[in-house]
């Protein structure tokens, strides 16, 4: 059983990564159908006095059987059903919160698929570090609303950002941080060997060789 908190946090998850939430829906819904049922008393009253009137059954039917027909819905996409993942793990949850995770894991393929190939910009790379760091915590926020019933690992949703290879979120950051330490690695021994280079030039022109010469007895 979830607290109030906890569902806040997992419906501002879903809200940042659907635009839209069940929750947020069926309260919009009932607001509308609402209005609607009592704006049709409101003509009763004015044209009748109360009695039974076109605006009550017009309007307040359709009120009533709108929010009888978002309540239903909102029962039907709310129950969580068994689903499976691209890393085999079966879990369970409601199809809001299936999405968000599909929706993740969109996202985070898109950035790994411009900073994995070989050469791509280090920016690509540290943007895909800053996704993975940020998804990790929205999938945390989220993980009451979902459960793991088989499959590894059983504490935590598992991402897939290459299915062929079957590269994992995890292996994924491990290989970007590595990659990124040879490439500043790298830049720190070009830079290194430039300032050797400048320092022979500079040892080896006509002034310093002249002040490097023992004086005259």
């Amino acid at each position: 059983m979830t607290n109030r908190k906890t569902r806040k946090e997992i419906n501002t998850v879903i809200r940042k990564y659907l635009g839209y939430s069940n929750l947020t829906s069926l309260k919009f819904n009932g607001i509308v159908y609402g209005s609607l049922v009592a704006f049709g008393m409101a003509i009763d009253l004015l044209a009748t006095g109360g009695l039974f009137s076109v605006g009550t059954a017009t309007l307040g039917g359709l009120g009533s059987a709108g929010g009888l027909i978002s309540s239903a819905d909102s029962l039907i996409v709310n129950r969580k059903k068994p689903r499976t993942n691209a890393a085999g793990q079966a879990f369970e949850c409601a199809a809001d919160v299936h999405d968000t995770l599909e929706k993740m894991e969109s996202r985070l393929r898109d950035s790994f698929k411009k900073a994995a190939p070989q050469g791509a910009a280090g920016r690509y790379k540290e943007d895909f570090l800053l996704l993975a760091a940020e998804v990790e915590q929205d999938a945390q926020k989220l993980s009451p609303a979902f459960k793991i019933v088989a499959g590894a690992p059983q504490d935590k949703y598992e991402f897939i950002l290459d299915a062929g290879k079957r590269v994992t979120l995890a292996q994924a950051c491990t290989d970007m941080k590595q990659a990124l330490a040879q490439k500043k690695q790298t830049l720190y021994e070009k830079k290194l060997e430039d300032l050797n280079a400048l320092i022979h030039d500079l040892e080896n022109t006509d002034v310093i060789k002249s002040k490097k010469k023992p004086p005259r007895p």
